[in-house]
């Protein structure tokens, strides 16, 4: 495949997850516009403009399995802390982040190469998870592990990781329970609920190097160790529970967690030798939240995680990745003046409220 068709390939990509990005604001945007709920449990902001401050770190990394044996093989990304400015209106985000040189200078761990468009589209019915990860180079932790007689850290700048995929939700308890204070800051939980989720995942992830991606000191723990790309499709239903506690002082700590049962197609190549195998596979989704919210000020953190696993040949080789995004959160509300709200007429019709 010549580099225009490989770059043209990579376009399609971004503009659909960018397309269905916007699709999935403007839905959920008329969702929440015309849902109603139970004011005693949470109370949301709708007309208000949440502006945002925060520090965020996003990640996509690999993990190498042989049955139970040890070590294991575990690629990471040296992605940058980023400082961000956002805003939310009508519940669709903007946020805006840079990784400055001053916040990131751990450079013995290489100099990752990506692109992550991770969007949380969280609106009152549904939880949805888009992912669009474009990595390249990746360190091996522990340090000195895949160095033979060397300390340092084992760097592949070779190994590239692509992952398109999404989950989405439904919360059954939507009257009661939302997922926006820990997560968007626009809605205000006043007394504790839960809620049960039910929906699927589906995506397609491609893993792939210069060469085998077991390095030669590791290679005695796995088999087809030439192995030097990785394709996979899964897809399957998922449920799962969260949960807002809601504490004195106006503190709260907000917990999810969704297992999916995936069907997945898996096909290795390397050296002279390619194979495809069929199996059943357990994903999970974990979300973690919680702060100060007083219904105007919200400072608080989160951690979203996704691990996608699946199986090779029959040989036992397994594969997980994980997607995920960790952020520190200030946020305030502020009430848009007649000016300001004549402003954003034209997006409140393309929002459809």
């Amino acid at each position: 495949m010549n580099n225009s068709s490989a770059r043209s390939k990579f376009y399609i990509i971004i503009y659909t997850c960018l397309i269905g990005v916007f699709i999935s604001f403007k839905a959920i945007g008329q969702e929440i516009s015309k849902d109603d709920y139970d004011s005693t449990y949470y109370q949301s902001y709708p007309e208000s403009i949440i502006a945002r401050l925060y520090l965020s770190q996003k990640y996509t990394s690999l993990e190498l399995r042989k049955g139970n044996d040890p070590p294991r093989l575990r690629y990471l990304p040296n992605t940058t802390l980023n400082l961000g400015i956002g805003a939310t209106y009508q519940n669709l985000s903007l946020n805006l982040a840079y990784g400055f040189g001053f916040m990131n200078r751990d450079e013995e761990k290489g100099k990752n190469k990506k692109l992550d468009l991770q969007a949380r589209l969280y609106g009152r019915k549904w939880a949805i998870d888009v992912y669009g990860e474009f990595y390249k180079q990746y360190y091996v932790y522990p340090k000195g592990r895949g160095n033979s007689g060397n300390q340092n850290y084992y760097i592949r700048p070779d190994l590239r990781i692509n992952l398109v995929g999404a989950s989405a939700y439904r919360v059954l308890n939507h009257r009661r329970f939302t997922l926006h204070p820990a997560f968007v800051q626009d809605e205000y939980q006043k007394k504790s609920a839960g809620s049960i989720l039910l929906g699927a995942q589906a995506y397609y992830g491609d893993i792939k190097a210069d060469s085998a991606l077991v390095p030669f000191e590791l290679s005695s723990y796995y088999d087809r160790r030439s192995i030097s790309k990785v394709r996979i499709l899964e897809i399957g239903p998922g449920a799962g529970y969260a949960y807002t506690l809601v504490l004195p002082y106006h503190l709260y700590i907000t917990a999810s967690f969704n297992i999916n049962v995936n069907l997945g197609l898996v096909k290795e190549t390397g050296a002279n030798t390619s194979t495809d195998h069929v199996s059943v596979n357990a994903n999970m989704l974990y979300r973690l939240g919680g702060g100060y919210n007083n219904g105007n000020w919200n400072l608080n953190a989160f951690w979203v995680n996704t691990r996608f696993a699946a199986k090779g040949d029959l040989s036992g080789n397994s594969y997980l990745l994980n997607t995920g995004n960790y952020r520190l959160i200030f946020s305030k509300r502020l009430q848009p003046g007649p000016k300001l709200k004549k402003m954003l007429r034209p997006l409140d019709r393309l929002l459809g409220k």
